[in-house]
């Protein structure tokens, strides 16, 4: 990707650069590039967690294993490329794990704040927010076989109302039908709702999060760092 500065999951084998490991892995990755040579490894991981299409993967309760590679060249464009395999470690549900999954999870303090990156599927578009928004707040209900049906849901900080939408694989809108289709295939193989503040997450705070799903209510809370930045992202990333 930084070779050819572009993002893409699968590679040319007419390209000089190809190799069959690595289209191999990027058909089953989370990849995503960076304008700076000196992002590291961490911040790739950061990036895919505050982009809820690619953050659900990595937190599928049957992803057991994980392949990652990095490349970095001071060449323009694309300087940093990076790719998470999450399909290829997938194992049976460890026993103990109850859905739903909930991130960030209950009592659990955050240094992410916002949703800054470009991601395809774009989530902003449903909601019709621009970045930075949010850290997206994601409950994983099962892998495929349940259909959220969200009647209420409520996002306070500190015990004041946040704006925010909520998207699920049977709401989620985008008006190219590819990013649609693929937004919704993505969501529904993990059952997985997003909820989106429209403005990034305030350092210090506590937040709540209640959601009625399918009849039922679940609430929480988590914490975001004092010292958490809304520029902890360098100036552009993009993820697939």
């Amino acid at each position: 990707m930084v070779k050819n500065d572009v993002i893409t999951h699968a590679e040319d084998p007419a390209n000089p650069w190809y190799t069959p490991e690595g289209d191999a892995c990027g058909r089953h990755a989370n990849v995503m590039v960076s304008s700076s040579a000196t992002a590291s490894d961490a911040y790739a991981i950061d990036v895919w967690m505050q982009a809820p299409f690619h953050a659900v993967g990595m937190l599928d309760p049957r992803l057991l294993r994980v392949g990652y590679g990095a490349y970095r060249e001071a060449d323009g464009g694309w300087q940093m490329g990076a790719a998470l395999d999450v399909l290829r470690g997938w194992e049976g549900i460890p026993e103990g794990i109850a859905f739903p999954i909930r991130w960030p999870g209950e009592g659990t303090t955050t240094f992410l704040r916002a949703f800054e990156v470009g991601e395809y599927p774009d989530p902003l578009a449903h909601c019709g927010y621009s970045a930075p928004a949010g850290l997206p707040i994601l409950m994983l209900f099962g892998t495929g076989s349940f259909t959220p049906s969200i009647t209420a849901h409520q996002l306070l900080r500190d015990g004041t109302p946040v704006a925010h939408c909520v998207f699920d694989e049977t709401t989620y809108t985008h008006p190219d039908s590819a990013q649609r289709s693929l937004g919704r295939a993505i969501l529904n193989s993990r059952d997985a709702v997003v909820i989106l503040p429209r403005d990034p997450l305030g350092p210090g705070s506590r937040y709540t999060v209640s959601i009625t799903v399918n009849g039922r209510s679940y609430t929480w809370s988590f914490f975001v760092a004092a010292g958490a930045s809304a520029t902890a992202i360098v100036p552009e990333a993009q993820v697939r």
